[in-house]
């Protein structure tokens, strides 16, 4: 342990079977981080462009507009809804806009993401619950099907 203005630091130091590896690019400089350039320049990259998180706040922004034209084209094209009348005395279950930015390596924009998502915490067991599909597969199926396609490779 040293002191830095009377209050003890502790070392810290990497385990050894860690030292052939880069784990992290920034030192400690007594109680401040200091990191690479590479990592400010990222981090500044990052800052600069916020995701939004309501509909009010990505319709200002033409990147926004596009990725969820883009969304509403994917969702026509693999015919996920089909429109119809509703019901007298029921409600519709709500949706929302997700958005996120997709960065390359280097942290510069790689594409704008819109997302459009039901609201299925909405749903009532027993007179809503199974009207939506959302495809999950599970681990085991998939081994099967890897394996099967690894076999007659």
């Amino acid at each position: 342990m040293h002191v830095i203005d009377d209050i003890p630091v502790r070392n810290r130091m990497q385990p050894s079977w860690l030292n052939d590896y880069v784990v992290n690019s920034c030192e400690h400089d007594g109680k401040r981080i200091v990191y690479s350039t590479e990592h400010e320049a990222l981090f500044t990259n990052i800052y600069q462009e916020q995701e939004p998180h309501t509909y009010r706040y990505a319709k200002d922004k033409i990147q926004w507009i596009q990725a969820m034209e883009v969304e509403t084209q994917t969702l026509e094209i693999n015919e996920t809804w089909d429109i119809v009348d509703l019901p007298i005395g029921h409600r519709p279950i709500g949706c929302k806009w997700m958005y996120k930015i997709k960065r390359k390596p280097d942290g510069s924009v790689d594409k704008y993401k819109a997302r459009l998502v039901a609201n299925g915490f909405n749903q009532v067991e027993g007179i809503n619950y199974f009207d939506s599909f959302s495809p999950v597969a599970k681990t085991v199926t998939m081994r099967v099907v890897l394996a099967l396609a690894a076999a007659k490779c």
